[in-house]
């Protein structure tokens, strides 16, 4: 019979005669040049064998086998095989896409065209067996055929040369298909040209990866790391411009796995329009003005510091915006003849603060009573000049 096992250093020989009970030799030559002679008896079924007593070397094995029948007759056949005792060169790769449900399994061998088995097993247990084939640059790869479940993955790679030796290796990997969690801290409106950004994630030690574009399309691209916490901030080193700022946050975990968040916000760096139209008179104890309509619905803080009631004291009161800009406040009870001063303050969305301020004299007379002066108007009979201001409205008389 042919040699079968040529990855054995003694392999089996064997065949068949019709010399019942008789003596077959059995002569080998290995590649070392180095000869065995031993014997093996044919059986009952005409079938004898012998495997060769002392390990032979890697290479051509010829062997010589002669029987000889009860008259003397001599029958003399031979074969030959190539012994292989070197194991074929497997490697696998790495586990590359930890987070695909149907990772790439892959490697290199040096047996071209050669069947490679690879058998997986993963988190729960569950396993699949496929091939691949050994491509002409010595290289193979599979694709797990059937979706695999989180966790440790096990994978055993085989593969069997011509002479039937097998070499096999084995690697693992964690599949992660969970996104990691990343949360991002709202801009909103703000006055800040170099705003923060921050938020939350559970890959700790893991790097943020920040991209920025301003109302210019100017784009930065900052990184933080997510502190022990879970928590991350940056502020942007460079100033923006006003207007809308995007901003799109990303995260990594170590299997791969990408996590965004894009969210946007409105940079306001410009104070808000405030004006002060009606400034309290005895008789019209009350405030108003105007401010953009955009500002409705916002506080207008006022501060007035007056004479109330003999004694002079400061009062601190809110109007509110309306939809066309006015707002308004009153009636300012027990105002009595006496300095009078006040602040208008607003703050927008942003952040932003306007103050607007006006001060003078109460009178009688109604209005903001400035003192003598000798540049302008009639002399009355007192021969004295009373210049009033009644809010928007100065007269002398």
């Amino acid at each position: 019979n042919a040699i079968s096992d040529l990855a054995s250093d003694t392999p089996l020989i064997s065949g068949t005669s019709d010399e019942i009970g008789a003596l077959v030799t059995i002569d080998i030559t290995d590649g070392n040049g180095d000869t065995q002679s031993f014997n093996a008896t044919v059986l009952g079924d005409g079938t004898w064998s012998a495997n060769v007593p002392m390990a032979i070397s890697e290479g051509l094995l010829d062997v010589n086998v002669s029987v000889l029948d009860a008259a003397g007759n001599v029958a003399t056949v031979n074969t030959s095989g190539l012994i292989d005792l070197t194991l074929p060169i497997l490697n696998i790769n790495p586990i590359a896409d930890l987070t695909s449900s149907t990772p790439l399994i892959s490697g290199t061998a040096d047996e071209i065209g050669a069947l490679v088995s690879i058998a997986v097993t993963d988190g729960n247990g569950d396993t699949q067996s496929f091939n691949a084939t050994v491509l002409g640059d010595g290289t193979w790869s599979a694709t797990v055929p059937t979706a695999i479940s989180e966790g440790l993955l096990d994978v055993n790679v085989s593969v069997l040369d011509d002479a039937g030796n097998l070499a096999t290796v084995s690697t693992s990997g964690l599949i992660d298909l969970t996104l990691p969690i990343l949360t991002v801290d709202a801009i909103g409106f703000t006055n800040d040209l170099t705003p923060t950004i921050s938020g939350t994630s559970d890959e700790i030690g893991a790097t943020v990866t920040i991209e920025t574009e301003d109302a210019l399309g100017a784009t930065q691209s900052l990184t933080t790391t997510v502190a022990g916490d879970g928590s991350y901030t940056l502020d942007i080193p460079a100033d923006v411009a006003e207007g809308i700022l995007n901003v799109n946050v990303s995260v990594l975990d170590v299997a791969g796995n990408l996590s965004q968040v894009a969210l946007s916000g409105e940079v306001d760096v410009t104070p808000p329009s405030l004006n002060v139209t009606h400034v309290p008179t005895i008789t019209e104890p009350f405030i108003s003005g105007t401010a953009d309509p955009e500002l409705e619905g916002l506080a207008v803080n006022v501060d007035l510091t007056a004479n109330i009631l003999g004694i002079e004291q400061t009062v601190s009161v809110t109007a509110t915006v309306a939809e066309d800009g006015t707002w308004t406040y009153g009636p300012f009870l027990d105002l009595g003849v006496g300095p009078l001063s006040l602040s208008a303050s607003i703050t927008d969305a942003a952040g932003n603060v306007t103050t607007v301020s006006e001060g003078g004299s109460l009178s009688l007379l109604e209005g903001f009573l400035s003192g003598p002066s000798s540049d302008s108007g009639d002399l009355g009979d007192s021969g004295s000049l009373i210049s009033l201001n009644l809010g928007p409205l100065s007269i002398d008389i």
